[in-house]
């Protein structure tokens, strides 16, 4: 059990640190995520191998560092562009506009519009 328990936290700390990164981060990119996801496997799998750490902290480590390299490696590659990320990331909204509706920016399903 505690091998599954892991392996669990090896995998699921890099990967959830990567959708974070995405859904936050505007000037997050590819790359910086891949070796954000590949550092924090190295990391977790250090603490596995070298150290008595508990399989618990693997997933907090492995999102941090996966945030934490990810944004700076994205720093210093060119910035994804903004009309085109739009649609895609997480939308702050206060109390009244999430729950009873009003100002805000909406997309129209019907319009074509090139994401990509």
């Amino acid at each position: 059990l505690k091998t599954v328990n892991s392996i669990i936290g090896i995998m699921s700390g890099p990967i959830f640190g990567i959708f974070i990164l995405a859904m936050f981060v505007k000037r997050a990119n590819s790359f910086g995520a891949f070796v954000g996801v590949i550092l924090a496997f190295a990391s977790t799998l250090y603490m596995k191998y070298f150290t008595d750490l508990t399989f618990t902290l693997f997933v907090v480590v492995g999102t941090l560092v996966s945030i934490g390299v990810g944004y700076i490696v994205s720093l210093f590659r060119p910035a994804p562009d903004p009309e085109k990320m739009g649609p895609l990331m997480w939308k702050w909204y206060g109390f009244k506009e999430m729950f009873f509706g009003g100002e805000r920016d909406t997309i129209n399903v019907n319009e074509k519009k090139d994401v990509f």
